[in-house]
Order: structure tokens, then C-alpha cells, then sequence
């Protein structure tokens, strides 16, 4: 079975994603990858992304995330995900089976157990499969970004990131930059590279459950999900399986069994941290979901008379407004980092404060946007314009503290 996937775009567009908010409090230190978009066969987007969290200096666990952009929910088995760890050599380590939305949802995730990183860094990657035909059910199955932090946090810079990958692809890679073929004609290699070479190879590097590093086949590693009839035969035996994984053999180079792999099969652990996660999806959900129907937005757009104006001249107004009208008023309604209901000013955000006119602008705009952090505070008002409390803008949303670490490893 060849899993090919598509290009992932590192462009600006894709990292403009929404925050996942964590309130501020004794969590773990996390870290999202770059967020990116995909279609299901009716045209419905969806946002995918992986994420990994530090529990300690040792202790690390790896998610992967999958929301419809637009909030509106999806058919039972139209998501799946899993996740797995990689170490800094590339070898996944810790892999998960796939789960899919149960029910109608507008958002589905899967989540690792602690895990002590082999090699002192690690990375996350999730799987995500969608559900791509009226017809036949088949799915489509997409590899999200990588996580764009190593741990431990002393070596998180992007530039180290980079580097790093830059190198495993040269000490791997083949010189056209696909993977190198075995004497049998299968291709092999880390994972950690599918997105920049197109493909999953046939032979995937992995570590064994005794620390044997090896390859393991692709389709053996994933299960063959074409249909929902297939992930309902999946599903089921997923719940019968009482060892909690399923065991797939470690192959050296020449086909030699050389360990073991598991890939677990447990249920996701609801932390702190995937909790906030949640809610603030949930959260977002309800506010996109406050929009009119398509024939009210039109009555309100045909008698909207101008947001209402502050002391100071400024207009003021929530999303129902601004999305039917289509005219942005000076103070935006949004809610604090402490739950505070206020308004945002968009000049306060760092694209706020770019004018784009041209295919040039807009460059220079998404390079400078790359060197800033995920996420960052800006100021809450009220509708007088008084600084209230703060929101949380961008990335990856990780607590106050987490973002300050953030700004200092740039």
C-alpha cells in the first residue's frame, strides 16, 4: 500500500490559525505545528494540526487536531486521527491507532500517554483522515505539520528545527530528494520527511519496544480504512482488543524480523491542558454558530445603519454585525483571557499593523510573520476604549508564562 500525500504549504496563510487558549495555571508547556487546511469531498474545510506537550524534562506527549474551520458539525466516522512521537533521528517511537468522531462533532483529536523521548528531543505528527466521496466513502489521508519546537526547550529554536531537518533529509534523502530503494524496490526512511518528499515510504524508521531501530511497513503500520464499513469493522475490533496495542514486526533492511512495535490502541487521556484545548474550540464554535442564517445576514447587511459610536468616536460592535454587514468597526467585540466580555482593536495585532497593496507586500509580510511568535497578548477594552484585560491573538495559545519562553528563544 503507497500512502501518497500532498505538499504541505508553509506559507503565512496557513499559520494564521486560531489560538488554542490555555487559561493560566500550573500546565504543561506546549507547542502547536504550523495549522493547515484541508477539503472533504463536498467542500467543507477543515483545519489540522499537531501538538506536542512537556511534562517534565523527561516526559512528553504528542496530539493531533482536526476542526472543521467554519465550526459546523460533521457526519459520524467524516474524522480520524492519530498521532505519533519521533526522535530527533526520525524513528517514531510511539504511534497510535486511529479513533474517529463517534457522532456528529465539529471537532475530533488523539492523544498520547506520557513518554520518555529516547534520545533527549522529540517530535510529534499527527494522521488525519477524512472522508472524500458521497459514493463509495473512501477517505483521504493526510500527514499535518510537524511540531515546530524540539525539547528539550534549550534547543527549541526554529532555526535548530530547521536544521535539523534540513539534515536528516541530506543524510537520507537521495540526491533528487525522494527516499532510497531497497534491493526489493521498496522505498524507506522517516516519516518526519513525507510531507517535503510527497509520499510515506514503504519502510518506515522506527525503534522497537526493545530499542531496536528498524523499519516498519506502512501497511502493516496504518490500518486499511477505504470505506465507513471498514471503520466500523475497525472500531469494533478496537474496542474487543484487550491488550491495549497491536503488535507489527521490526524489520532490518534485508526483510530480517529484528523487534516488535506497538501501536497502541488505548483511549486519549483528557489533560488540563487537551481540556482547555476543547473548550476553547467549543468556545469559538459557539460564537461562529451566533451568525445568522444566510437570509437574516441579508436583512441585516440591506439595514445596517453604522455601528454604534463610543465617546471618542470610535465604532464598536460584535461578530453577528460584522459578519453580515461586512464592515469592520474600530472596537470588535471578543471575549478576555480571564473571560472578560470586551472589544479588540485590530491595529493592536502585528497584521493590523501592515498595509498589503501588492504581491510585494504581502511577501515581505509573510517573512516578518515567521520570525514572530505563535501567539502574543493584546490589549481588552471596553466600548469606551479603557484597557480591560487581555486577549490572547495567534498561534498556538499556550499560557502567559509558555508565551514569555517563547519570546526568549526567538
Amino acid at each position: 500500500m503507497k500512502l501518497s500525500i500532498k505538499s504541505m504549504s508553509r506559507t503565512m496563510a496557513a499559520t494564521l490559525a486560531l489560538a488554542v487558549m490555555i487559561p493560566l495555571g500550573t500546565m504543561a508547556a506546549s507547542y502547536d505545528s504550523i495549522h493547515t487546511y484541508r477539503q472533504d469531498y463536498t467542500g467543507q474545510e477543515y483545519e489540522i494540526w499537531s501538538t506536542i506537550y512537556e511534562d517534565s524534562s523527561t516526559e512528553y506527549r504528542g496530539a493531533s487536531w482536526v476542526h472543521t474551520s467554519n465550526s459546523v458539525n460533521v457526519p459520524a466516522r467524516a474524522m480520524g486521527a492519530s498521532v505519533g512521537l519521533y526522535s530527533k533521528g526520525g524513528e517514531v517511537y510511539m504511534e497510535l491507532d486511529p479513533t474517529f468522531n463517534s457522532a456528529p462533532a465539529t471537532t475530533h483529536f488523539r492523544t498520547t500517554s506520557d513518554i520518555y523521548p529516547y534520545d533527549g528531543d522529540v517530535y510529534a505528527q499527527g494522521k488525519i483522515y477524512l472522508r472524500n466521496s458521497a459514493s463509495s466513502d473512501d477517505y483521504r489521508f493526510y500527514l499535518t505539520a510537524e511540531t515546530r519546537k524540539l525539547f528539550p526547550d534549550s534547543k527549541s529554536a526554529e532555526t535548530e528545527y530547521q536544521d535539523t531537518l534540513a539534515q536528516l533529509a541530506d543524510a537520507t534523502l537521495l540526491s533528487d530528494g525522494t527516499y532510497p530503494v531497497t534491493a526489493s524496490g521498496e522505498t524507506y526512511g522517516s516519516e518526519l520527511l513525507a510531507n517535503q518528499v510527497g509520499e510515506i515510504p514503504d519502510l518506515i524508521s522506527a525503534i522497537g519496544i526493545n530499542g531496536v531501530s528498524g523499519y516498519v511497513r506502512a501497511d502493516e503500520f496504518y490500518p486499511n480504512l477505504k470505506t465507513v464499513a471498514d471503520v466500523d469493522a475497525y472500531v469494533a475490533a478496537m474496542e474487543q482488543n484487550t491488550a491495549g496495542y497491536r503488535e507489527i514486526p521490526v524489520y532490518d533492511l534485508n526483510g530480517n524480523v529484528i523487534d516488535r512495535f506497538h501501536v497502541l490502541t488505548t483511549e486519549n487521556e483528557i489533560t488540563d491542558e487537551i481540556q482547555a484545548t476543547i473548550d476553547y474550540l467549543e468556545q469559538q464554535d459557539a460564537i461562529r454558530n451566533e451568525e445568522p442564517p444566510a437570509h437574516l445576514a441579508a436583512q441585516i447587511s440591506k439595514d445596517f445603519a453604522g455601528y454604534p459610536v463610543n465617546s471618542k468616536g470610535e465604532t464598536y460592535g460584535n461578530q453577528t454585525m460584522f459578519s453580515a454587514s461586512g464592515i469592520e468597526p474600530d472596537l470588535r467585540a471578543a471575549i478576555g483571557t480571564n473571560g472578560e466580555h470586551g472589544y479588540i482593536r485590530t491595529s493592536d495585532t502585528i497584521s493590523g499593523k501592515f498595509t498589503i497593496g501588492s504581491r510585494f507586500d504581502a511577501e515581505k509580510y509573510m517573512e516578518y510573520m515567521l520570525t514572530q511568535p505563535d501567539s502574543y497578548l493584546i490589549p481588552l477594552y471596553d466600548k469606551e476604549g479603557n484597557v480591560i484585560g487581555q486577549f490572547r491573538y495567534g498561534g498556538s495559545g499556550a499560557s502567559d508564562p509558555i508565551w514569555k519562553m517563547r519570546q526568549a528563544a526567538q
